[in-house]
């Protein structure tokens, strides 16, 4: 029995998405084939149109199922998870997803696409759901008094994620080097946004009053 037309649809965007996204690691998004591709699926060049108006919205979409991931990851954390915890479970996300090993070069177009989707998000009409989530949570950092005084949570969450495009885009090809870099990063916004507890300046005081 035939699946309903959605599901045949849904199929074959699924196979164009798989050809696509093969084209593009063995020769590049730039030197990649509509034609190629579409031949590959056992569909003609205007059915991939049809679900992919461009290249770019391969990326999109390969940008979308990994950040999907991510997300999960996110939403998996308690609501009062501090902000060294939540940056370090992007890093782990990252680290995590074995693309960056098998397909660094693909990974590192989908990365500058993102950096560039301000402008490509006219496409698809909505805003960046990791941006948003990122600002909810140093939000809440902020007000749970993590923040330094003075911090915007939400443009040092934008920050954030520019430094971590940055450091994806420079290190793509190289795992080691991706790995201590991320270390950093989150050691640089975890410790410098961070108000230091009263707790601890009074603990650093005791002994002295003891003696």
């Amino acid at each position: 029995m035939k699946g309903s037309r959605a599901e045949q649809r849904a199929e074959t965007r699924s196979r164009l998405y798989a050809e696509a996204v093969a084209e593009f690691q063995r020769v590049g998004v730039a030197a990649a084939q509509i034609d190629r591709i579409a031949s590959a699926a056992g569909v003609v060049r205007g059915t991939f149109y049809f679900h992919f108006p461009s290249k770019e919205h391969v990326l999109l979409e390969l940008q979308r199922r990994h950040e999907t991931r991510l997300l999960d990851r996110l939403g998996g954390l308690d609501a009062g998870a501090s902000l060294r915890t939540v940056l370090e479970t992007v890093a782990a996300s990252i680290l995590d997803d074995e693309a960056w090993d098998e397909a660094p070069g693909l990974m590192r177009e989908m990365v500058a696409m993102y950096a560039r989707q301000p402008r490509l998000d006219r496409l698809y009409e909505r805003s960046d759901p990791l941006e948003r989530e990122l600002a909810r949570r140093f939000a809440a950092a902020a007000a749970r008094g993590e923040l330094r005084a003075g911090v915007d949570p939400v443009r040092l969450g934008v920050v954030f994620l520019s430094s971590l495009l940055g450091l994806l885009l420079s290190s793509a090809n190289e795992p080691r080097r991706r790995r201590r870099a991320l270390a950093t990063l989150i050691d640089v916004f975890a410790a410098g946004a961070s108000r230091r507890p009263a707790v601890a300046r009074r603990a650093r005081r005791r002994p002295r009053a003891a003696r």
